[in-house]
């Protein structure tokens, strides 16, 4: 470490106006002068040497502040471009991956760029570090949560900032902890300042004024305890800076002088570390000799630590690796400790320690490396091998006998341990269980304790039936049996109780026997297939399953609202009677309503079909401007709606037509009446009605709307019957002819037989006759009328073939 006591002396020496060493010198008195003068030059002399004093004092209490801040090295890295968190402790799993290589928020498109400085800073939601092995815009996110807080510092007067973002809540943010008072030795502390982020990944700069807390011990911490949404904290460049003199000092902070980074010098030697320091503004310090595992006459230490920004010309104190050799002891047969003790009276360090399985005494030295006698330089590592026990495996001697369990554990150099009799079902002197299990590795000569069986005995098997697993369970326990098998059968008893068990209840059987239960289950049925099924549906087909229904929830989709579109268990699905399907249905799609005003009254459609909405009423406004155009829309602009919700629209027009009254109208009429009015017939949907066939049923828009001139006007006008009606009077005329016939065959005159002589014959031949067509033209070609062709149905005459004669009440022939 630099020597920071002398370089804040030689500030208060030069703010004192003290050169150098002007404090030490005596005045030049001339040895020719006479006493008087002597004694008047001494008087001087001491009155310039009070002054001094003085003003020396004087300056001393100005600076001392703000030397004692600004000549502290402070014990931790305010700005994070060494890659790591040299100076601060970490609790938690917040800062475990931190601090942050570059613009982390802008590579995963975040649209926030960070605002750093340098090339790392400290981001909680971000993960990614190193760029050599991770990928831009990895994340930890929110959930890590933690405390990053910094060593303790003198706190120097004038202001601190920083640069600070991230979330804005309480448990984000970063702090100023300062001591009770100044000197205080349990270090009582109290968070003097607080900041957070503005949710924002941006970092802006914030300043803290010093001056109230200057000189009491403190320490920054950076705080994330929230795992919610802006979780996180982002945090950069501490900068302390003083106050500027004078009672009308500026607000802003003063600017603080250049400063270049230390290299890294580690690895170099002396000559190749001064030349490097050279190239950075930068000197060699002092130089010490350190013991390491470095190269003799290379640097393994350094101070300040590379990365570090200071002020051009500072000192760098150097560590060198030592270049004196000295010998190895012999360190074979000696116990640890005094072979410990043997390496630092060598001026050598311990190194690793091995162990290995020997035959001599645990803890004796086997092996060393280097080996005896060897040159190695001061304070290198000696690598020690000590003897460990021999290690056994214990062999598996359960289900022999005792006596041939023994003589195996005597065979493997492992004695018998303690015997425990226990009543088993296994033949009496047979080892059911040892302590350690077979395959433990044990030192050799370790005892084995062995349980061993005194033979079975019976007890009674208890009834178990219509108890429940837990309390059959409890009452085998007590019988000193055990649950065996367990399997489930339909049955009418209560579920999970059991309806069977073998052993029968009253069975003899040894103790630690297993009894096999059958426990009830419900009757099971099976899950019906609800997707596409509106919501009232679903709920009966699952009452008709003897289920019911359970959670229903909500997702947005696109068949109709109050449509299953997902439920679980999954269709086909086996569950016990009584137990509950949970049900996910349709929810509208919300869309946000485009914004037409403006727009052509020709895209309005093509504009709302876009974004799945159709177009609703149209009204018009006379204005002389923007004729055609969309004045005004409801819902307005930006609103969210639902998917196939209508928007209504106010449409400019130069001029207006009121639309006539056209219902009762027939087709033709309200055709004249439209062209009478300036306005164009749209289309004409025929709808089965009572009324004469052509008449005017409906019109859209309606009687008293304005609209442009030329504006369609369309029509619902009554047509013809359904043609299943059409095809029922068919048939009833086909089946009068038919009666007709027949009602004649049966009064023809007498003496006229058939051909066979049996009567007349009488057929009835259909005649189709498609009818002739008429063609609707009422308005001239120019009206650009739509030409429409009606087709009507005509059944045509009925003819009835006689082949003799008939006759009729009067005797007449037909």
């Amino acid at each position: 470490m630099l020597d920071s006591g002398s370089h804040a002396r030689s500030l208060v020496a030069e703010a004192a106006g003290v050169p150098g060493r002007s404090m030490n010198r005596s005045p030049n008195i001339d040895a020719s002068w006479r006493p008087a003068n002597r004694c008047a030059l001494l008087k001087a002399a001491a009155w310039s040497r009070a002054v001094v004093c003085i003003a020396f004092f004087l300056s001393f209490l100005a600076i001392f502040p703000a030397a004692v801040g600004h000549c502290q090295e402070f014990p931790f890295t305010l700005d994070f471009e060494g890659g790591n968190l040299a100076g601060w402790r970490a609790t938690g799993n917040a800062f475990s991956n931190q601090p942050t290589f570059g613009d982390n928020p802008t590579a995963r498109q975040r649209g926030q760029p960070s605002n750093h400085q340098g090339n790392y800073w400290i981001g909680t939601f971000e993960n990614f570090r190193f760029p050599e092995r991770e990928r831009p815009g990895s994340i930890q996110g929110d959930k890590p949560r933690g405390t990053l807080s910094s060593a303790p510092f003198i706190i120097p007067p004038g202001r601190l900032s920083f640069l600070v973002g991230g979330g804005s809540g309480f448990e984000t943010r970063v702090e100023l902890l300062a001591a009770a008072d100044t000197g205080d030795v349990e270090f009582r502390e109290k968070p003097v300042y607080r900041a957070s982020g503005r949710n924002t990944e941006s970092m802006e700069r914030i300043e803290w004024d010093l001056t109230p807390v200057a000189g009491r011990t403190g320490r920054l911490r950076i705080v994330d305890q929230s795992s919610d949404g802006w979780g996180h904290i982002n945090v950069d460049d501490f900068r302390f800076s003083a106050l500027p003199a004078g009672p009308d000092r500026p607000p802003e902070i003063v600017p603080e002088p250049r400063q270049v980074v230390v290299p890294e010098l580690t690895g170099r030697t002396s000559d190749e570390a001064a030349a490097i320091l050279a190239d950075h503004e930068l000197v060699v310090g002092r130089r010490h000799e350190l013991p390491g595992d470095g190269l003799p006459g290379t640097v393994i230490k350094q101070a300040p630590a590379a990365g570090t920004w200071v002020l051009p010309g500072t000192g760098v104190t150097l560590g060198i690796a030592t270049s004196r050799l000295v010998t190895v002891p012999d360190l074979t047969g000696q116990t640890r400790l005094a072979a410990l003790e043997s390496i630092r009276r060598a001026e050598l360090r311990p190194g690793e320690e091995i162990e290995k399985e020997s035959d001599r005494p645990a803890g004796t030295v086997i092996a060393q490396k280097p080996a005896a006698g060897t040159l190695v330089a001061v304070a290198s590592k000696v690598w020690l091998v000590l003897a460990v026990p021999e290690k056994i495996e214990v062999p598996k001697v359960v289900g022999m006998a005792l006596a041939e369990g023994s003589a195996l554990l005597a065979e493997s150099r492992l004695a018998v341990g303690r015997l425990r009799e226990v009543t088993d079902e296994a033949d009496p002197s047979t080892i059911i269980d040892q302590r350690p299990k077979p395959g433990t590795t044990v030192a050799a000569g370790s005892a084995v304790d062995l349980i061993v069986s005194r033979g079975p005995a019976l007890v009674e098997v208890p009834n178990l039936r219509d108890l429940r697993l837990e309390s059959a369970g409890e009452s085998l326990r007590r019988a000193t049996l055990r649950i065996g098998a367990v399997s489930t059968a339909e049955s009418t008893s209560v579920a999970d109780t059991v309806i069977e068990q073998q052993p029968a209840a009253g069975s003899q059987v040894a103790a630690g026997s297993a009894v096999d239960l059958v426990l009830a289950r419900p009757a099971l049925t099976t899950v019906p297939d609800l997707v596409s099924h509106p919501l009232p549906e679903a709920v009966d087909m699952l009452r008709s399953a003897g289920l019911t229904p359970g959670k229903t929830s909500q997702r947005p989709a696109e068949p109709p609202e109050n449509t299953v579109i997902d439920q679980q268990p999954v269709a086909g699905s086996r569950l016990p009677v009584g137990s509950g399907v949970d049900i996910v249905i349709a929810a509208a799609i919300s869309v946000v309503v485009p914004d037409l005003v403006g727009l052509d009254q020709a895209a309005i459609q093509e504009t709302l079909k876009r974004v799945r909405l159709v177009p609703g009423t149209v009204a018009y406004q006379e204005t002389a401007e923007g004729a055609g155009r969309v004045l005004a829309q409801s819902p307005a602009a930006g609103e969210e709606v639902k998917a196939g919700s209508q928007v209504d629209v106010t449409i400019a027009a130069a001029t207006l037509i009121v639309v006539p009254n056209l219902l009762g109208q027939s087709r033709e009429e309200a055709y004249e009446t439209l062209v009478r009015n300036g306005l164009a017939v749209g289309g004409a949907a025929e709808q089965s009605s009572a009324k004469t066939a052509g008449t005017v049923l409906d019109q859209r828009p309606g009687p008293g709307n304005k609209v442009p001139p030329g504006s369609a006007v369309d029509l619902v006008v009554a047509g013809q019957p359904a043609v299943a009606l059409r095809w029922a009077y068919i048939a009833a005329g086909l089946l009068a002819v038919f009666a007709a016939g027949y009602f004649l065959a049966r009064r023809r005159k007498p003496g006229l037989p058939g051909k066979d002589g049996a009567g007349p014959v009488v057929s009835v031949r259909p005649h189709v006759d498609p009818g002739s067509q008429e063609m609707f033209f009422e308005a001239p070609a120019a009206a650009e009328y739509v030409l429409q062709l009606r087709p009507k149905g005509d059944p045509g005459a009925q003819k009835v073939d006689c082949e003799t004669e008939l006759t009729n009440d009067g005797g007449q022939g037909v």
